[in-house]
């Protein structure tokens, strides 16, 4: 009797591909890499011809501290960039799962292969405009504030004595054990508590993020993405909210549109890559909170540009400040 033997098992991957949510960022500390990567270049004549306008002079010119239009397509010309120069190193396709955090999730969208980069930069364009106008009129006075040092006792002591002020609080980032993002109405009011409490204060980002009142945004996202002509995932897409890993366009995308109001649990997704067998991470882009819980788990180095816009590859210890 013949035995055939059946398909043999496709091995899990053990590289985390990590993109970066966004964060504060200025044409002083990433200029000499976009005016000098072909990478940047490609995607920005992509991206240029999409929004009508050059996008890198735009970002140039902007205030510093700005998250405007500029600056998020800026970041994500550079995550996209830095995301093919990691994935082109050599790494086995079969062998990669891709990691994005916030707004991390566009640039997983060109990079899985599940959308063209033209529609995800009008996509961001239009959504960043609308931003915006909302940050004058119904999201007007909220933010996203970051702080650390204090554990959940402390935190919840503190959220509750907002509301008991009348005050808006509401989770929007759990990066680490102690160090969360909070959408808020009353920034001084929450800086005050945070520091009265023996917390650190890190920094704030207008318009707020992830937030229940940021629903007109998730509508406008979904309408945006369900235009998008889609193709096949070429890599598993691990979701920050809940840590459920997808291969389905359509699932990767609603991810996309709906991170307008959910919430971020980063722990909870790295502990995800742990238990399924990832044995080392590699950020797309340069250190930032998101890697504190990342650096604790995994072996973990950022591939990013340095002063002179050469791209260079540096372990993140434990050890390492935040």
């Amino acid at each position: 009797m013949t035995v055939l033997a059946g398909p043999r098992p496709v091995p899990s991957p053990t590289t985390a591909v990590v993109l970066p949510g966004m964060a504060p960022s200025t044409w002083h500390a990433v200029g000499a890499y976009m005016t000098t990567s072909a990478e940047v270049a490609d995607a920005a004549e992509v991206a240029d011809r999409a929004v009508g306008y050059d996008v890198r002079a735009a970002f140039r010119d902007q205030p510093s501290g700005s998250y405007g239009a500029p600056a998020q397509l800026a970041f994500l010309l550079n995550t996209v960039a830095l995301g093919r120069v990691v994935l082109e190193q050599g790494t086995d396709p079969d062998d990669v799962v891709l990691v994005p955090s916030s707004f991390g999730a566009w640039a997983a969208c060109v990079l899985s292969g599940v959308a063209d980069l033209a529609d995800v930069a009008r996509a961001v364009q239009t959504l960043a405009t609308r931003e915006q106008e909302l940050g004058e009129s119904s999201l007007a006075g909220l933010a996203t504030v970051f702080f650390c040092r204090l554990d959940g006792d402390a935190v919840a002591g503190l959220v509750g004595w907002m509301r008991a002020g009348g005050c808006h609080a509401e989770p929007a980032l759990d990066l680490d054990h102690d160090l969360v993002g909070y959408t808020v109405d009353d920034v001084p009011r929450m800086r005050a508590g945070v520091e009265a409490r023996g917390g650190i204060w890190l920094h704030e980002m207008r318009p707020a993020v992830h937030s229940v009142r940021s629903a007109e945004l998730a509508d406008l996202a979904h309408d945006l993405v369900s235009g998008w002509d889609l193709g096949p995932a070429r890599f598993p897409v691990l979701s920050d909210h809940d840590g459920t890993s997808t291969v389905e366009p359509g699932v990767l995308v609603g991810h996309v549109a709906a991170q307008y109001v959910r919430t971020v649990d980063w722990p909870r997704t790295v502990s995800r890559l742990v238990s399924t067998g990832i044995e080392r991470a590699v950020v797309a882009g340069p250190a930032s909170l998101f890697n504190k819980v990342l650096r604790r788990h995994l072996p973990t180095v950022a591939v990013t540009p340095d002063d002179d816009g050469r791209v260079v590859s540096r372990s993140l210890r434990r050890s390492e400040p935040r």
